[in-house]
């Protein structure tokens, strides 16, 4: 992880491709693999791709998020890569069923100003936003990957305390 991680600094790496193996056993689980460290400390775009992927042109890029990103040097780099590719582009909100229904409803109310915002900036017309929503994030997120035949899937991790992810694990 450190190699990787001042390698991308001393060299000025700006995207970083790495494969995975998954993590397995309990020591992973609870300290993560070498590419759950990079994932969470590294300051580049991360590509991870599983072992077994077998290589075709991307035609759907899926970000999804609980913060309503703004910040150009994430959306940027998703909207260019995207492009580069032809791809459509889907952004998906997704909120925490158990957190409460204020949540649901705050973010209900969001998502349409999200959408205008990101058709604005990113003269996409190709774009779909949408509200997730579910008790089980992976189930939900697999569930509408596989619905929407969705070929990358970017994700936005954010720094957390030690306990918080000895609680709740990354997403």
């Amino acid at each position: 992880t450190e190699s990787i991680l001042q390698a991308t600094s001393d060299k000025k790496i700006d995207f970083v491709v790495m494969g995975t193996l998954g993590a397995s056993g309990i020591k992973e689980k609870l300290w993560g693999s070498t590419t759950g460290d990079v994932i969470g400390e590294t300051k580049v775009p991360l590509m991870v791709i599983p072992l077994e992927y077998k290589w075709k042109k991307p035609e759907k890029f899926l970000l999804v998020t609980n913060h309503f990103e703004k910040q150009p040097i994430i959306l940027n780099f998703l909207f260019e890569l995207a492009q580069l590719f032809n791809a459509e582009v889907y952004v998906a909100v997704f909120t925490d069923e158990e957190e409460g229904g204020v949540n649901i409803l705050e973010h209900g109310r969001k998502i349409s100003e999200y959408e205008m915002m990101l058709r604005e900036k990113y003269k996409e017309d190709r774009l779909t936003v949408t509200h997730l929503f579910g008790s089980e994030f992976e189930k939900t997120l697999q569930d509408y990957i596989r619905k929407n035949d969705i070929d990358t899937l970017a994700m936005v991790t954010h720094k957390r305390s030690f306990l918080d992810r000895i609680f709740h694990p990354s997403m």
